[in-house]
């Protein structure tokens, strides 16, 4: 598990995401002020030090002065300068030159001194002049504010130490006087001060960043929404790295295509309805037109003989069926658009199938003025499909044909083949075809290739796209194209059968 974590944090870390960012925001948050204060502290150390760490070039001229009162201090003579108080003062005036005052002990006495008040206070403090006494090696200590001298000289069973202390700030702190703790107190608050000021400046650098690169992306969901509002949906929100946001814009340009989609679909579907009203307004309007004038007819005794008023009741009658199948299709036309038309799927013998239709569409040749040939393989055709709704799709298309035929009587061709695992259907008429910049919308609602004849050929515009829906629910496909008249071609899923190909 703990791997696993592991695994999708470093997953996580790699891709461009706002938690990605986050993190490293925090952790720069972190860093930075550790490693900006760790910079300055570097920096006041060592400005500390160059104020109060002498330097190489002292230390050299320090160790100089050591070396000439140590030599002094060997030069002497210890008996004269036990009794001889001049050898006394000469020996403070040659040490004196090199900065430095001198006390000398003979035993448990102090033989001389000259040292001042300060320097015997800091000599007490940080020399034990007793553990002194004895000493043989000569000593040099160096000490805050001063450097110290000591030598042991013996002669002729005389022993004297000296003790020569001069103030040549030397040591750690050496150098400290009231301006080097101002000028160090001073940059301390100012590097504090920068320090601070660098890691708010900073701070706010960040944030803003953050907050841009947060707020970019919501900006850029308000514009969009504004144009959508305003009625664009073809800018799309784009240039967004950050895995979650990028999420959230995509899922915005999928909203905003398919609220195009909707509308342009919900357009389309206005401008079908619009189509409808008119068509039927207008298909029925001269049926029932016709109606009304042989009823007429007969009420006003235009009719005035018997053969008359059957001719005019026969007339009528059949308006009155075309009205009906009109009504039909739109009932139909009204289920397809609900949902509420289910299909019976039986699996059928196509060759079979046609030839039955056919055969039952030939029998009244004579009162529809054309005739249907049928070329097939004979071999078995099996395709699943709704008995009932596949011969309105066939009705459907023999009728577009025979409505817009140019000739008194047409000549129909069906052909049946195989193609891999699927079954073909091509109904050949011999009319004069479809327009090419229009043979694209045969199958759209309502649509009527000639609306100058459509009242002559009560075309309704509805038969095709009729056709398509079922084709489509057959798991099909329909396609017209001009081919010495107009050809229609259905597509459906060949089923294989055991022991057949």
């Amino acid at each position: 598990m703990r791997r696993y974590l592991h695994r999708e944090w470093r997953n996580d870390m790699r891709k461009k995401t706002m938690k990605r960012k986050l993190f490293l925001s925090n952790l720069v948050m972190v860093v930075f002020p550790v490693v900006l204060m760790a910079a300055f502290a570097w920096g006041f150390l060592e400005l500390v030090q160059n104020i109060i760490i002498p330097s190489d070039s002292k230390i050299a001229s320090v160790e100089n002065l050591v070396t000439s009162v140590e030599t002094t201090l060997d030069a002497v003579d210890v008996n004269m300068l036990l009794t001889d108080v001049q050898s006394q003062k000469d020996l403070e005036q040659l040490v004196k030159k090199d900065g430095y005052h001198v006390m000398a002990l003979n035993q448990d006495k102090i033989v001389f001194s000259n040292l001042e008040k300060d320097e015997s206070r800091y000599l007490n403090k940080y020399v034990n002049i007793d553990s002194l006494k004895n000493k043989e090696r000569d000593t040099f200590i160096q000490r805050i504010g001063a450097t110290i001298v000591i030598r042991t000289v013996e002669q002729n069973g005389e022993k004297i130490t000296f003790i020569a202390t001069g103030s040549t700030e030397l040591g750690i702190l050496g150098n400290l006087n009231f301006g080097s703790l101002v000028t160090i107190g001073a940059s301390a608050v100012a590097i504090v001060v920068a320090a601070i000021f660098a890691i708010i400046l900073f701070s706010m650098f960040l944030s803003q960043l953050m907050i841009r690169q947060i707020m970019s992306p919501i900006q850029r969901l308000a514009d969009g929404a504004k144009r959508i509002q305003t009625g664009n949906f073809d800018e799309e929100i784009t240039g967004v790295e950050e895995e979650e946001l990028k999420d959230v814009c995509d899922s915005f340009n999928s909203m905003q295509i398919q609220v195009k989609a909707t509308l342009e679909q919900n357009q389309k579907y206005e401008k079908a309805r619009t189509n409808m009203i008119s068509g039927i307004s207008h298909d029925l309007r001269t049926p029932l037109t016709s109606v009304k004038g042989y009823i007429k007819g007969v009420q006003d005794g235009v009719a005035n003989t018997p053969e008359k008023r059957e001719k005019y009741l026969d007339v009528a009658y059949r308006k009155a069926c075309e009205m009906d199948i009109l009504l039909q299709k739109l009932f139909f036309f009204s289920k397809m658009e609900t949902g509420n038309m289910p299909l019976h799927f039986v699996e059928t013998d196509l060759d079979a199938y046609l030839k039955g239709f056919v055969a039952a569409f030939n029998i009244e040749k004579e009162e529809t003025h054309a005739e249907i040939a049928l070329q097939s393989s004979g071999s078995d055709h099996f395709v699943q499909l709704d008995p009932e709704q596949m011969h309105r799709v066939l009705a459907n298309i023999v009728e577009n044909s025979i409505k817009y035929r140019s000739k008194e009587w047409s000549q129909i061709r069906f052909s049946l083949v195989t193609q891999s695992d699927e079954e073909v259907i091509i109904i050949q008429d011999d009319g004069d075809g479809v327009p090419a910049e229009k043979i694209d919308l045969l199958f759209e609602q309502f649509y009527r290739v000639d609306e100058a004849r459509s009242t002559t050929k009560e075309g309704n515009g509805l038969g095709l796209y009729i056709v398509k829906y079922i084709v489509e629910q057959h798991g099909g496909s329909v396609k017209a194209e001009n081919h010495d008249g107009l050809r229609i071609t259905i597509t459906l899923p060949r089923v294989k059968r055991e022991g057949k190909g």
